[in-house]
């Protein structure tokens, strides 16, 4: 107990894709393993978490693993449940944590014990990769918003002797957002420079419109490097045009003031914490 409090690492979960995670865990284990149950263990920890239903707790002191075939009345089991509806529902709320907590931890034990990890100074794609770093966000959506030309009327009224609010620039930006929204049909990115985090808004443990602001310092992203694109002078065949055009993107992020490198590595997140 004291053992497992001293190496206690809290991960503070902004992103985490369940639906992979439970592929991930009815491929490899054929099923959902009791060890990983967090009733299992729960119920083998010196711990309560609220009131657990089907617990020797609820039962009169009858050990069982239910209603049915437990020495009691249902009544006995449901008197008091008024008061511990809030404690039911913490403890229920922390199992799903915990049982989703308990899949990510096996799925990274896994992809390093089998060397899955590719190495972040030379990334090999379909590998899977962690990355800790700063990374900056993007909203596609949110920028062209903010890029609304009667938006731009209020700042150019604090910003009237320089040209960085002309409409001429802020029409540039909007058609080129508007392009790289379909270029990237994602959510949203975060960016580092070499990387590129590939957001799907439905796997975000908070809204996505407050991402930005939640992202001071260092964060932790472990996925698969889905994709490499790497800007190039050279003329495209008619097979590599649609390449070409993925490289633009590079083009563009830079022309519209964000920093990225020339070879740009996309990453698909399993997991994003700080």
């Amino acid at each position: 107990m004291g053992n497992n409090a001293n190496n206690f690492q809290f991960m503070d979960f902004i992103y985490l894709n369940t639906n992979f995670l439970e592929s991930f865990t009815a491929q490899k284990y054929k099923g959902f393993p009791k060890e990983l149950q967090a009733t299992h263990i729960l119920e083998n920890s010196n711990e309560n978490i609220g009131e657990k239903a089907n617990s020797e707790v609820n039962l009169n002191g009858k050990v069982g693993g239910g209603l049915l075939g437990v020495e009691g009345t249902v009544t006995d089991v449901i008197e008091g449940s008024q008061n511990n509806q809030n404690n039911t529902e913490t403890a229920q709320n922390v199992i799903v944590k915990v049982q989703r907590d308990n899949m990510y931890s096996k799925f990274h034990e896994y992809i390093e014990q089998k060397g899955l990890l590719t190495d972040t100074s030379d990334p090999a794609l379909k590998k899977y990769i962690s990355l800790s770093d700063m990374f900056y966000y993007i909203d596609f959506e949110r920028i062209q918003k903010l890029c609304d030309e009667t938006y731009r009327n209020i700042y150019s009224q604090y910003d009237s002797e320089s040209d960085r609010f002309s409409s001429e620039k802020f029409s540039e930006i909007r058609s080129k957002i508007a392009l790289l929204k379909e270029l990237i049909p994602y959510d949203a990115l975060l960016c580092n420079n070499k990387y590129i985090v590939l957001i799907d808004k439905d796997w975000l443990k908070i809204p996505k419109e407050h991402l930005g602001y939640v992202l001071g310092g260092e964060i932790t992203v472990v996925g698969k490097v889905s994709k490499c694109i790497q800007a190039s002078d050279t003329m495209p065949t008619i097979i590599e045009i649609l390449n070409k055009i993925q490289e633009f993107t590079i083009k563009m992020l830079k022309d519209i003031g964000f920093d990225v490198a020339d070879r740009v590595y996309m990453i698909s997140p399993i997991a994003i914490y700080h």
